[in-house]
C-alpha cells in the first residue's frame, strides 16, 4: 500500500512539474527520509547537474500549509554534483504519517536570499523490506602484513542476522561491506587478530556517510556499536503483542541505574533507549541485579526493555538528571 500511495504521489508530482525559478532548472531534489540512525532529522538530497556553485547552502522542508518541518543552517560552501543534507526536525506535529507533499526551498548565503522553491513527494519511512547500510572500519596506524576483520551483526534478541569480513592492507586505511536490515534495534561486533585494538575503530554508516552513522566505538574500550534502525518507522504496537509484558523494578543512585528483573529469571536481553526511541544500550546480564554505569548517556527519560530467557518482555522509565 505504501508503495502504491508514494507511486501515485510521484505521478502527482510530474503532472504538477516543480515551478523551478530560472537557474534552478539544473538542480534535482529528492527527501531521502528520515536518516536511519537518527529519526529527529530528515536527509535531502540535491543532485546539481550544472555548474559548482549555489554559495552557502540550506534547506528548509516546510508542510503545504507553510509551517516548517525541518531545517538546517548552511554546511557547505557550494552545491557539489551530489549534496546530502541532514535536517533537524522542528516542528514534530507537523510530520504526517505515510506519503505526503511536502516545500521544499533552497537558500544562500547563510539563509539570506532564497533561490528556489519545490513541491516534493515525501516518504519518510523506507518501502522496501531491508535498507542497506555498510559496517565500516577504521585503523589509524600502518601494518606489517594486511589483516582481517569479522564482523557480526545482531538483532535485539541477540540473533545473529548478518556477518562478514573486511580486510585492509598494510598501507592501514579502512574498509568498508554492506548489509540489507529492516527497520530494528541492532548491535554492530567487530573483531581482529594480530592488530593493537586501540588503534581500531569501528560503526555502521548510512546510505549517506557524510550525516547518518551508528556510534563509533573503540575496539579495544567498547565490544559493539549498538544502534536503531529507522526507529521512528517501527511498528512498536504490533511488536510488543507478540510477547507478554509486564513491569521491572529500576532506579537511580548516584550515576548508575540499578535494574532488578522480576522473577526467578538469571539470564535477560538488556536494552535502553532515549525518549526519541534511539537505543542507548544493549547487553546480556546473567546477574540478580544488573548495574549500568550512566554517565556516557544524554540527561532525559531512559526507557528500559528486559527480556528474560522465558521470551516475556518486562519495561520500566527512569529519568536521568543530574
Amino acid at each position: 500500500m505504501r508503495t502504491l500511495l508514494f507511486s501515485l504521489l510521484a505521478l502527482i508530482s510530474m503532472s504538477h512539474h516543480v515551478a523551478a525559478q530560472e537557474g534552478c532548472n539544473d538542480l534535482v531534489p529528492e527527501v531521502i527520509g528520515y536518516s536511519p540512525f537518527h529519526s529527529d532529522s530528515i536527509e535531502v538530497r540535491i543532485i546539481n547537474n550544472g555548474e559548482i556553485g549555489w554559495n552557502y547552502p540550506s534547506l528548509i522542508l516546510s508542510d503545504e500549509a507553510g509551517d516548517t518541518i525541518a531545517w538546517a543552517p548552511a554546511d557547505f560552501f557550494a552545491l557539489a554534483e551530489e549534496s546530502i543534507f541532514s535536517l533537524p526536525i522542528t516542528g514534530p506535529g507537523t510530520v504526517q504519517d505515510g506519503p505526503f507533499f511536502a516545500q521544499l526551498a533552497l537558500w544562500t548565503w547563510f539563509n539570506d536570499t532564497l533561490v528556489c522553491n519545490w513541491n516534493v513527494p515525501v516518504d519518510l519511512c523506507p518501502s522496501d523490506s531491508c535498507t542497506n547500510v555498510h559496517p565500516f572500519v577504521l585503523l589509524n596506524t600502518q601494518l606489517t602484513q594486511s589483516a582481517e576483520f569479522p564482523w557480526t551483526v545482531t538483532n535485539e534478541d541477540g540473533l545473529v542476522v548478518a556477518s562478514g569480513t573486511m580486510s585492509i592492507d598494510s598501507a592501514g586505511g579502512s574498509a568498508m561491506d554492506t548489509v540489507c536490515l529492516a527497520p530494528g534495534y541492532y548491535a554492530l561486533s567487530m573483531s581482529a587478530s594480530g592488530v593493537n585494538e586501540a588503534n581500531v575503530f569501528y560503526q555502521m554508516m548510512g546510505t549517506a556517510w557524510n550525516t547518518s552513522a551508528s556510534p563509533q566505538v573503540q575496539m579495544s574500550v567498547e565490544d559493539a556499536s549498538t544502534f536503531t534502525l529507522f526507529g521512528a518507522c517501527l511498528d512498536v504496537d504490533n511488536a510488543i503483542q507478540e510477547r507478554p509484558v509486564s513491569t521491572l523494578h529500576a532506579r537511580i543512585i548516584g550515576d548508575e541505574l540499578f535494574i532488578d528483573p522480576p522473577g526467578s529469571s538469571m539470564s535477560a536481553m538488556v536494552h535502553l533507549f532515549d525518549a526519541t526511541g534511539r537505543m542507548l544500550h544493549h547487553s546480556t546480564t546473567r546477574h540478580i541485579t544488573t548495574r549500568i554505569d550512566l554517565d556516557r548517556f544524554p540527561f532525559g527519560p531512559v526507557l528500559i526493555r528486559l527480556t528474560d530467557d522465558t521470551g516475556i518482555v518486562h519495561s520500566a522509565r527512569v529519568v536521568w538528571a543530574h
